[in-house]
């Protein structure tokens, strides 16, 4: 753990959870990129388009660079 994750840590900038909202137009892949996203044991197969909305909860690890 680098210097500005221990930072982070204690000024408490680091949360640990957060919610994603993703939109877009019909099939452009927005339950796609979502699955992609989750463990691969948990990930659906056959993907059929979604009616109304989805919620879903899953975690993965995330390295974002600028």
């Amino acid at each position: 753990m680098g210097l500005f994750d221990r930072l982070a840590n204690l000024l408490g900038l680091r949360k640990k959870e957060v919610n994603v909202l993703v939109v877009g137009l019909n099939n452009s892949g927005k339950s796609t990129v979502i699955n992609n996203f989750k463990h691969e044991d948990d990930r659906c197969i056959d993907i059929v388009p979604t009616v109304g909305f989805n919620v879903e909860k899953f975690s993965c690890k995330l390295n974002i660079e600028d």
